[in-house]
């Protein structure tokens, strides 16, 4: 909704989604298609608007680094653990 991005909550067993709140820090309006998980807790949202990977805190996040590649259409990430 919108040109913010933001973050739910799954109950796995109905299927209920509840808000959790909205990102901040990203771009003006976002088109993040990607969100990794990796073992320590820390989160990553790809942007492919701006080919730029976040790094997220809490509900903040914060340009880790801008791909030199055009990423418009991909899809998803993974975490090399």
């Amino acid at each position: 909704q919108g040109s913010q991005n933001r973050l739910y909550t799954v109950n796995l067993a109905t299927g209920a989604t509840t808000l959790v709140g909205l990102f901040t820090g990203g771009p003006s309006t976002p088109t993040s298609i990607g969100l990794a998980i990796d073992s320590s807790g820390a989160f990553y949202v790809h942007d492919q608007g701006t080919d730029t990977i976040f790094r997220g805190e809490g509900l903040t996040l914060s340009p880790l680094y801008t791909l030199a590649e055009d990423t418009f259409s991909s899809q998803g990430m993974t975490i090399d653990w």
